[in-house]
């Protein structure tokens, strides 16, 4: 069997996170989740995950941007996916993105285009 793609969620909004938690668990991914950047630094350095899923516009000073330096930091051969309500002409660059809002079918397509082989 194999072994389950690993998923870190990076978004302040509860029901947005919730929401995520639950597609790419119900793809059969362990899915662990952040409130923000502050919140993750621990997830990413306790184990890189596969797939790392953020949003962009964080509240108060963190953003969406400085999660992404982290995980490159901390976690350099994750994938990740911008998750956010911007055009995604103002998305960064990135291995995928989800604009907001996404369908299931969305989130399924983005896992199976990263999902480690």
């Amino acid at each position: 069997m194999a072994t389950p793609t690993d998923v870190l969620v990076v978004d302040d909004v509860d029901d947005q996170r919730e929401l995520l938690r639950t597609l790419f668990s119900r793809a059969g991914c362990d899915v662990r989740t952040a409130v923000g950047t502050a919140a993750a630094e621990p997830l990413l350095a306790e184990q890189p995950p596969d797939i790392a899923v953020i949003d962009l516009l964080l509240r108060g000073r963190d953003d969406g941007w400085k999660a992404m330096e982290l995980v490159r930091s901390l976690a350099p051969d994750s994938k990740i996916v911008i998750c956010s309500v911007l055009d995604p002409s103002q998305f960064p660059a990135s291995d995928a993105h989800l604009p907001k809002p996404f369908t299931a079918a969305q989130v399924r397509r983005v896992l199976e285009q990263l999902r480690p082989s």
